[in-house]
Formats: C-alpha cells, structure tokens, sequence
C-alpha cells in the first residue's frame, strides 16, 4: 500500500523512516515533550528520537526569540527589591 502511494505521490525517494521523520518532527513543533514523543514512538532513549527531529534553525532561532524568562525585564523600586 505505502509503495504504491509512494509511486502515485511522484516522490523520486520515499522511505518508512520519512513517515517516522515526518511524524517526530510534527509532534515536537507542536510543543510536545521529547520524552513523550519518545514513548510515542517506542525509543528508550530521548536522544534517539532526536535523531529524527527535521525542525530548522530558523525554528530554533525563533523560539529562542520568543522565550519569556519570568521577572526580565521588570523594573525595580528604588529601594531594590523586586
């Protein structure tokens, strides 16, 4: 069934691995925790599923952009405590 959908897809090269690739890398952009990714997909090791993480450094990039460290950029009283 996969190959012939593979075949009518016009895809030059498709394997079972893009399926996993595709599905890991879909779960973790979608903000689920490596470690349930993990299970998801029957790895022991988190750094295993790693492996098959497709997302871009511009992704990357853009997460770190948009990270919220609680209390930055609050301002002090003039005595200063917080």
């Amino acid at each position: 069934l996969i190959g012939r959908l593979i075949k009518r897809s016009g895809l030059e090269h498709f394997s079972s691995h893009d399926f996993r690739r595709t599905y890991v890398t879909t779960l973790l952009r979608a903000g689920v925790d490596p470690f349930v990714v993990a299970r998801a997909v029957g790895h022991v090791r988190v750094t295993t599923t790693l492996i098959y993480d497709r997302r871009t450094d511009e992704e990357d990039r853009h997460a770190v952009q948009h990270l919220q460290v609680p209390g930055a950029g609050r301002p002090r009283d003039d005595q200063g405590s917080r």
